[in-house]
């Protein structure tokens, strides 16, 4: 048995190399270099905080990998920094019981009208919710509001993926590897300056719609926030004073756009993550 290594470096980020199996950038590689199963393109999307850009940014967090697949799936590895082991559900106050599953990344199914988690090697699914149309070919993905910034796992200056192959077939790999890389792209998303200021306590919050590449940006008013959930410390107020939208725009391969809302909302969590959907 060879091992197929991929090293990704980056000028910026804390010092050492992580080689942990379970970072964003290995899970999102491990169905092409495991499995030998090819995807068509990837993104690689970081959290550099508030009024920085990449190339400033000396914290810079994972949000996840964006990844195409061969069949034109749209897939999120998040990059959290702590395990994801269960879900519970609440819909209009009544909550389901808790779920286990080790959570590895969510996928919009192949008729684009609803999503849902799933667990390493898809042994595990967990249905979500609507992806509704929002105008032009857009889908409104989810939301995912996080308890704190630490939430996202750090980004070190070198990322390592390895896996076995079979030696007969590791150089069809290598070379699946390097024609999804010729429409891959790496992107910084972050908050308005000012925003964590306005809000204290606060939280942040992601707005995740999916969109063909000419689409405009989403400028409607549902930005999916938790609103009503049970693990706010507080209920969010019906508006937000001075309410900040950072948008971004992240291409996955020649076809779609995934725009991402980040925001600063009032209040606290009690879990480390919270998704928001439509039922």
């Amino acid at each position: 048995m060879d091992y197929l290594s991929f090293t990704w470096a980056l000028n910026v980020g804390k010092s050492g190399v992580d080689a942990d199996p379970v970072n964003p950038l290995s899970r999102a590689f491990r169905e092409l270099l495991e499995q030998g199963s090819p995807h068509k393109s990837h993104s690689l999307c970081f959290y550099f905080g508030e009024g920085q850009d990449l190339r400033a940014s000396h914290k810079l967090r994972w949000l996840g990998v964006f990844l195409l697949s061969a069949g034109n799936r749209v897939i999120f590895f998040p990059g959290f920094s702590v395990p994801i082991d269960w879900i519970d559900t609440t819909t209009v106050g009544a909550t389901s019981p808790r779920r286990p599953i080790d959570l590895d990344h969510v996928s919009l199914e192949p008729n684009r009208q609803r999503w849902h988690f799933t667990a390493p090697q898809s042994r595990d699914h967990y249905s979500a919710g609507r992806t509704p149309d929002v105008g032009n070919g857009r889908l409104l993905w989810f939301g995912l509001s996080l308890s704190s910034e630490n939430a996202l796992r750090e980004v070190s200056r070198s990322t390592e993926v390895l896996y076995p192959s079979h030696p007969s077939d590791a150089t069809r790999r290598l070379e699946l590897l390097r024609d999804a890389e010729q429409v891959a792209s790496s992107h910084s998303v972050g908050l308005m300056n000012g925003s964590r200021t306005r809000c204290s306590p606060g939280f942040l919050h992601f707005t995740f719609v999916v969109g063909p590449r000419e689409a405009p940006n989403y400028s409607g008013s549902n930005w999916l926030l938790p609103s009503g959930s049970p693990s706010l410390v507080q209920p969010l107020p019906p508006q937000i004073p001075n309410h900040q939208i950072q948008l971004h725009r992240i291409p996955l391969g020649r076809t779609y756009d995934i725009q991402i809302a980040c925001m600063w909302l009032p209040g606290s969590l009690t879990v480390p993550a919270v998704w928001t959907t439509h039922a």
